[in-house]
């Protein structure tokens, strides 16, 4: 029995329903798409995964994935092709994920799985391959310019290295650390200065973030079970959000 599965199935069937109050059916069964196939493959990664030999091929497979989307994340940079975000000019690389924080988080998953074959002490993998996997995660995640990734990614290294640290190499960590700052740095401090940039409705980021979370609050009386459609938070907010 795959655990957890019923309550996954409930979240489906309400996603599915959530379609009756959406504004874009298309996207929303997108979104519903997504939802699904994201259960199905944990349950299908239950059900197979079961050496770690098995494992490892998963987690190749995660990395190798990985790897048409940050071609596409590169071209949206460089030609200025990606999202922007309400009222902000910046070039956000989404790459075939429609939203530049999903990409973010999505690198990031990735960039556990790579360096989880990088580290393991048993498993032989070319390191030198892995190594440089690893770095164009670590940039493609920079050019998504997402801040939650960044911090959320930084403290698990911090966390994991106060558990593993007889098992890394510290001068790595420092390495890239100061590699990244190095080559970056004005693109992570003018990235985090923005937090105070006024510009729509007169507040920075954050104070949209609570307006937003406010306005939603307001709207769940009005479809308290099926909500407003999955996968349509963008529009219910540019529509709704005054």
């Amino acid at each position: 029995r795959v655990p957890n599965i019923i309550p996954l199935c409930f979240l489906l069937i309400i996603a599915l329903l959530s379609v009756v109050n959406t504004l874009d059916s298309y996207a929303s069964l997108l979104g519903f798409a997504k939802l699904l196939t994201a259960v199905m493959s944990y349950v299908l990664v239950y059900n197979i995964v079961k050496t770690e030999d098995e494992a490892k091929s998963l987690l190749w497979l995660i990395v190798i994935a990985t790897l048409v989307p940050m071609v596409i994340g590169y071209y949206q940079y460089f030609t200025e092709s990606g999202g922007k975000a309400i009222d902000d000019d910046m070039n956000r690389v989404r790459s075939t994920l429609g939203f530049a924080n999903a990409y973010g988080i999505y690198l990031a998953l990735s960039l556990i799985a790579a360096i989880m074959l990088l580290l393991h002490p048993r498993w032989r993998v070319n390191k030198y391959l892995l190594a440089v996997i690893v770095l164009s995660m670590l940039v493609s995640s920079i050019v998504a310019l997402n801040r939650g990734t960044w911090i959320a990614f930084s403290i698990a290294v911090v966390v994991a290295t106060l558990f593993y640290i007889r098992r890394i190499r510290i001068r790595w960590i420092v390495l890239a650390v100061v590699t990244i700052m190095a080559l970056f740095s004005t693109v992570i401090v003018n990235r985090f200065q923005q937090l105070e940039d006024r510009g729509y409705h007169n507040m920075n980021t954050f104070e949209r973030r609570v307006a937003y979370w406010e306005s939603t609050i307001e709207m769940i009386p009005e479809h308290p079970i099926i909500g407003w459609g999955i996968g349509t938070a963008q529009q219910v907010m540019q529509t709704r959000f005054t």
